[in-house]
Order: structure tokens, then sequence, then C-alpha cells
């Protein structure tokens, strides 16, 4: 036998003594895998990614829970950590501070409007648009007004120009009852009068989420189209007027204030 001959029969039998035992399709793949240096370094990155979004998912809803408990201000980084079972460094390496969860709550708030819009037909007009966008705000906070408040301040901090903006912006754009106004204005006091309703149902100021904003609907389409065309709703409690849109200063209701600035 020659010397070429034996050292590739020695290395056969050398890597025929080290390879583990290959039993099934599954002790195969990773036998092949371990070949290759290149495929075994994705698949680990592959399980860090997967380890690190399981970390963050379990921050998130563990941060949810915290401040949807005791508020944006008092909610604990260290009972996050504790109930998520991880680090501080963990913590703010996904989130920075505490309203990056918000934002991010915020940012699936914003998907659920859309998706709301998104069910109404373009030229449906502008009740449509508001009773859609209304109704999933009902739904995504539920009876969790701790976290309402929390997502109200973070908003009102960013204003943010996102989707359902965008979304709203086009419905009210084909309303030809807006062509007076200025559609981008009109919309921003839209959304910033909506927000300032959840914040007042979180403070208490309002019984019932759905019915401040039914009644802010009706506000709206009182000063845009007058009271002749309103839409006929079933008869039910008239709510009192909050004080949070009372201005004493002048004696008047939130309905004339808002009536006031739809017309500038």
């Amino acid at each position: 036998m020659s010397a070429g001959r034996c050292v590739l029969q020695n290395a056969a039998l050398s890597h025929q003594a080290t390879r583990p035992p290959v039993a099934g399709a599954r002790d195969l793949q990773w036998f092949h895998v371990g070949l290759n240096p290149a495929l075994t370094a994705l698949m680990r990155e592959t399980e860090r990614d997967r380890q690190r979004e399981s970390t963050r998912r379990r921050l998130y809803d563990a941060a949810i829970e915290e401040i949807g408990r005791e508020g944006l201000e008092a909610a604990s980084v260290d009972r996050i950590t504790r109930i998520a079972g991880t680090s501080r460094t963990a913590y703010y390496f996904h989130f920075p501070h505490k309203e990056s969860v918000v934002e991010l709550l915020n940012g699936k708030l914003a998907l659920e409007v859309s998706n709301a819009l998104g069910t109404v037909e373009r030229d449906a007009g502008l009740e449509a648009a508001l009773e859609a966008s209304s109704g999933a705000l009902v739904r995504f906070f539920g009876d969790r007004k701790r976290l309402a408040e929390a997502a109200t301040t973070v908003w009102l901090r960013a204003r943010p120009a996102d989707r359902p903006r965008a979304l709203l912006l086009d419905r009210v754009s084909r309303d030809p009852r807006i062509v007076p106004l200025d559609a981008e204005e009109f919309v921003d006091r839209l959304l910033l009068m909506q927000w300032v309703t959840v914040l007042g149902w979180s403070l208490g100021r309002h019984a019932d989420l759905g019915e401040a904003l039914r009644a802010l609907v009706d506000v709206v389409l009182y000063g845009v189209v007058g009271r002749a065309v309103m839409p006929q709703r079933a008869p039910r409690r008239e709510p009192t007027t909050p004080r949070l849109f009372t201005s004493r200063r002048v004696g008047r209701s939130s309905a004339g204030l808002a009536v006031e600035s739809m017309h500038g």
C-alpha cells in the first residue's frame, strides 16, 4: 500500500471515529451543518435572533402590564424585568426608556386604526371614517385607562404623521363638504380632539369612552355640515358636559368651542 493511500485511509478512519452517530434525519442534518462552518454560524445567529425576539416580547408584555397597573410615571423597570425574568441591561438594550414601550404600543394602535379605516370605502364620507376610527380606539383600550393615559401622553408629545392620519386625510379630502376648509388642519384638529377625549376618559371625566367619542363625532359633524343633516341616532342618555372641555372664562361648552375651532 502506498504512503498516500495510507494517509487517506487513516484520515477516513479518524473522521468516522470522531463524528457523532447519525440516528435519524435531524441528526443527519445537524451532522452536515457541523461540516459547514458558514451554515453553522448562520444557524447560531438565527437562534440568537429568536432569543432576542423572545426577550423583547416578554419585556414588552411585562411593561404593558406594569404601565397598565401603575401608570407611566410610576412604572418600575425593576418590576418589569422581574416579571419578564430578565435583567435591566436586557431591558435597556431593547427599550432605551419607558416611553419606548408606549411608542411601540401606539404603533400597534395605529395599525388597528388603519385597518379599521381600510374597511371604509374611500367615498363613504366623513361619518363612516370617524365611526371606524372611534370604534378602533374603543376596542383597543377596552377598560385600560392607565394605559390610555400613557398612550395619550406619548402621542401628544410626538404628534406623529402616521398612517391613520394619512387615511383620514384621504377620506376627508374626498368629502365635498370639507372643500372650504383646510383638510390637513381639519384632520390634525380632529385627531387632537380624539386623543384629548381619550385622555378625559382615562382621567375619569367620561364614564364611557364610546359615548364620549360618539359625542365628539356629533360635534364634528355639526361644525362641518350643520344640524340639519346630522345622522339620526338611537335615543341615549345625554352625557353631562365634561369639565375638561368647558371654558369657564367664556362659559361655553366643548361643542361651541369645537364648532368655532372647525371654522378657525
